[in-house]
């Protein structure tokens, strides 16, 4: 196989392992996660939290740990796709942001993942809420939504592919803004709008890819 089918491939690859691990990151945050999250009431979210103190800290981490890892795969999704369209400064832009933003969530994350779970105050999750909203909400998916709209300026996709691009931008500009004013109303729907946007996109450019690296495979000399 020549070089450009492989690059295009392991873009499918990484596309279709992006959107997967959304697909379960989303299903573990309406599961497991929402009634611990606002707009829960802090009582209500204590009395979640104690009444399944024995069952619900491992379910609950393990789903933070899940974002995590869906977090580095959405990374090196932007890698692939920086590498298979050979977007010059603004895919290492993209990349350089992506991983400022991986960091920033890293951050949100382990509140998330440690905190949550362990505080006794009812006070500390204002705090713990202000916190996250400004790492994940604002910094991070800001840095995600700028890195998204670098490696779609001159993309090769169809056009159909804006009509989940825009709204997926427009959420995702709505939840950094809404994390950098904590305002939860905002983050719950600009997460409820970018996140299944950007997974059905990366879906679509997954299938792009792999259709691109079979076509370049039958028409390389190479193989």
């Amino acid at each position: 196989m020549s070089e450009e089918p492989s690059r295009l491939r392991l873009a499918a690859r990484a596309a279709f392992a992006c959107a997967t691990l959304h697909v379960f990151a989303m299903v573990a945050m309406v599961v497991v996660l929402r009634p611990g999250l606002p707009p829960t009431p802090p009582i209500d979210r204590y009395r979640f939290f104690q009444e399944h103190a024995l069952e619900l800290p491992g379910a609950w981490r393990l789903s933070w740990i899940l974002w995590m890892v869906t977090t580095v795969a959405m990374f090196f999704f932007y890698i692939s796709l920086h590498r298979a369209m050979e977007t010059g400064w603004r895919g290492w832009l993209a990349v350089v942001l992506a991983l400022l933003g991986m960091g920033a969530d890293g951050m949100g994350d382990h509140l998330f993942l440690s905190e949550y779970p362990d505080t006794l105050n009812l006070l500390r999750y204002d705090d713990l809420d202000r916190e996250t909203a400004f790492l994940s909400g604002g910094l991070a998916n800001g840095a995600y939504t700028l890195a998204w709209i670098l490696l779609l300026v001159r993309a090769p996709f169809p056009r159909g592919f804006l009509a989940l691009a825009i709204p997926g931008v427009a959420g995702g500009l709505l939840l950094a803004l809404s994390g950098f004013a904590g305002w939860t109303p905002g983050l719950m729907a600009g997460t409820a709008v970018a996140i299944p946007a950007f997974t059905l996109w990366t879906g679509l450019v997954g299938r792009f890819f792999w259709k691109k690296s079979e076509d370049a495979v039958t028409m390389s000399p190479h193989v």
